[in-house]
């Protein structure tokens, strides 16, 4: 193998299994990166689902309030609208306040002649302050694509306080939130509801997304990370969720997928770059390498081809053995071949070649090609009628008579 083989081999045989290695170490680090993207998309959807249960915490304090008042003040009409109006006024998000027994029956609203709560909306409620919870219900009765949310307060010895706020009351705490980059906020009731999206029309809201194959993710787990193409916009987005508390609530957090991971794109193309650069160079290196060693080898053999001329046809002279002989064949580098070898005969070929030549009035001249051979060359005299011709000549109409190389 040449010279240049041998070290493109070597480059090869090195950058190979680096360049493995390296798309490894780019896998691995990808895996890693998204990952933590992942892992801090959950975060904020957690974070998110907090903010929303501490916003439901802070308006159900005014209803607790409401429901640990003494049973006689809540049995006197006068005082319990007067308290109905005070804890009303200065919420203004909230469409309207209700006492209800332990039947569901109204015992007073405010204002007064409020729409009444849907039987199963009320039923829900009035269940679970008779286990003692604060239940959250989504009422959509407003009508197509509004609604409102129905916040409800036991009271002790049945019944509840329960208040109805706007879904605009929904933008407030989830508005607040710091979020990536076209990220999307969307609120879900316990029957997979949506009852607030950000950065979507109103319409979107009543949606029903129980079939989602995100939402299953979540079963067992507060929080989850799935990955899906939204259907109102058709845009692929990876999206955090996270429970509300204990309301059956669930906040997502979706991102575009190429928002998401366009920094760790990025900052891997730049790796892969490099890494092409560096195989490249290491290529192109080796090749300059090999045409930096090879060519003055090539010319260092030649020199020594010529060197030998003056006393190539000397007694005992043995000639340097060609790059493509046998005794070179196993050479390692071409600077090899201007070494001594083990070459056969005893010098003595030429120099009587020479010699017979010069005695039949003829010379013999040769021409070296290193790599390939020589070429040697016989002139002998012209016979005439009465002896030879003074000047050498050349046999036949060809002129001369050369040996093969």
């Amino acid at each position: 193998m040449s010279i240049r083989g041998r070290l493109l081999t070597l480059a090869v045989g090195g950058v190979v299994p680096l360049l493995v290695v390296g798309l490894a170490v780019l896998w691995a680090v990808w895996a890693g990166k998204q990952q933590r993207l992942d892992e801090s998309l959950e975060q904020q959807a957690e974070l998110a689902a907090v903010v929303f249960d501490r916003w439901l915490d802070a308006q159900r304090q005014p209803l607790l309030t409401l429901a640990a008042y003494p049973a006689a003040r809540l049995q006197d009409p006068a005082a319990l609208e007067a308290d109905l109006r005070a804890a009303l006024a200065p919420r203004r998000h909230w469409v309207d306040l209700r006492l209800l027994d332990a039947g569901g029956r109204l015992v007073a609203s405010h204002p007064p002649g409020a729409e009444p709560l849907p039987e199963a909306v009320a039923a829900r409620l009035l269940e679970g302050a008779r286990r003692g919870l604060a239940e959250v219900e989504t009422d959509r009765t407003p009508g197509e694509g509004d609604y409102v949310l129905a916040i409800a307060a036991p009271v002790e010895g049945g019944g509840a306080v329960v208040a109805r706020l706007g879904g605009a009351a929904l933008r407030e705490p989830l508005r607040g939130l710091t979020l990536p980059e076209r990220a999307l906020v969307t609120l879900l009731d316990p029957r997979r509801r949506v009852v607030y999206r950000s950065r979507t029309p109103e319409s979107a809201s009543g949606a029903d997304l129980s079939y989602s194959a995100m939402l299953p993710g979540l079963d067992g787990q507060a929080t989850a990370v799935a990955r899906s193409k939204s259907a109102p916009d058709g845009v692929e987005r990876v999206y955090g969720l996270a429970r509300v508390g204990a309301t059956g609530y669930v906040v997502l957090v979706g991102v575009p997928s190429d928002i998401l991971y366009a920094s760790a794109w990025r900052q891997l193309t730049g790796y892969a770059v490099a890494g092409l650069v560096v195989v490249l160079g290491t290529m192109t290196g080796a090749l300059l390498v090999a045409r930096s060693i090879v060519r003055p080898v090539r010319l260092l053999s030649l020199a020594a081809g010529r060197e030998d001329m003056p006393v190539l046809f000397d007694k005992f002279h043995r000639g340097r053995p060609a790059p493509h002989s046998e005794a070179t064949r196993g050479a390692a580098t071409g600077a090899e071949f201007l070494e001594d070898a083990d070459v056969s005969g005893v010098g003595l070929g030429l120099y009587l070649g020479r010699n017979v030549m010069e005695q039949m009035g003829g010379r013999i001249t040769v021409e070296p090609e290193v790599g390939r051979g020589s070429t040697f060359t016989l002139h002998l005299p012209v016979w005439r009628e009465g002896g030879c011709g003074e000047r050498p000549g050349r046999v036949g109409d060809g002129g001369e008579t050369s040996a093969g190389r």
